[in-house]
């Protein structure tokens, strides 16, 4: 896996776990299927979000869209893997395959309130830290 650009080490501890959690979701998804070889195809569109999002990072931090690019990559993941699975689907895994899409949004929701709740904290300590320095 392509090495994920972040904030600080918080945050990319809890982005490299939400991926592993996807990609865990995504690889029983493609056993069930019994095609081989789709979970490497899953592992190159996970690279391809991580450049992307890396790739972002760079310019948004030069023109101050930074919370634009925090908060894009928990929802391009998401919609990769719901594209994805929705494509692995068959009449026999439909319910399975609902059950770990709702699996995900549960996990990406849970990902950006942990992210927010970091950013505000962040938030905290600078104003803080500017406010004693200002005394």
């Amino acid at each position: 896996m392509i090495k994920i650009r972040a904030i600080n080490n918080k945050h990319k501890n809890l982005l490299t776990a939400y991926v592993k959690r996807v990609q865990e979701i995504v690889y029983y998804s493609t056993e069930d299927c019994n095609v081989e070889g789709k979970f490497s195809d899953f592992t190159e569109v996970m690279d391809n979000v991580i450049e992307y999002s890396n790739a972002f990072k760079k310019y948004a931090v030069t023109t101050d869209r930074t919370s634009e690019w925090f908060h894009m990559f928990p929802n391009l993941v998401v919609y990769s893997a719901m594209g994805f699975l929705n494509g692995l689907k068959t009449r026999e895994t439909s319910l399975e395959t609902i059950a770990r899409v709702d699996e995900l949004f549960e996990l990406t929701v849970d990902l950006v309130g942990e992210m927010s709740d970091m950013l505000e904290e962040e938030d905290n300590i600078t104003k803080i830290k500017e406010s004693e320095y200002n005394n």
